[in-house]
């Protein structure tokens, strides 16, 4: 059974890493959402890790789309070392868009970049 580490990075982005050849099923997802809402309880951005060939759960999929997944989400990177698995991913969301801004990259800084805009702000940066 796969088991995924979730944490919150000091820039503001919660990090969920699903390993090799992860089988998301409902139960895991589930299981990685509390431990995002016991992490971070405010809506952050998120950046999924995975290498290899992800296997998902039709019921997962399912999850993910939910209100109150999306409410705890600002958007989300999907990070996929494999040119294959990137275009799949993107295949996906084409044709189920999740609620909120999602985006392939194919390396942690490229999804750092493109999801620091999304962090939400804590009223002591500087104006």
């Amino acid at each position: 059974m796969t088991e995924s580490r979730v944490w919150l990075g000091e820039d503001g982005i919660v990090r969920i890493d699903h390993g090799v050849d992860p089988e998301l099923s409902l139960d895991l997802i589930q299981r990685v959402f509390e431990a995002r809402a016991r992490l971070c309880p405010q809506p952050h951005p998120v950046m999924v890790l995975g290498r290899g060939r992800p296997k998902v759960s039709k019921e997962a999929k399912a999850f993910t789309q939910q209100a109150m997944v999306a409410r705890m989400t600002t958007a989300i990177a999907y990070v996929a070392d494999s040119y294959w698995i990137r275009n799949m991913v993107k295949l996906y969301l084409l044709f189920d868009t999740p609620p909120y801004p999602a985006f392939v990259v194919s390396s942690e800084a490229e999804a750092v970049a493109w999801l620091k805009r999304y962090v939400p702000k804590t009223g002591n940066e500087a104006a």
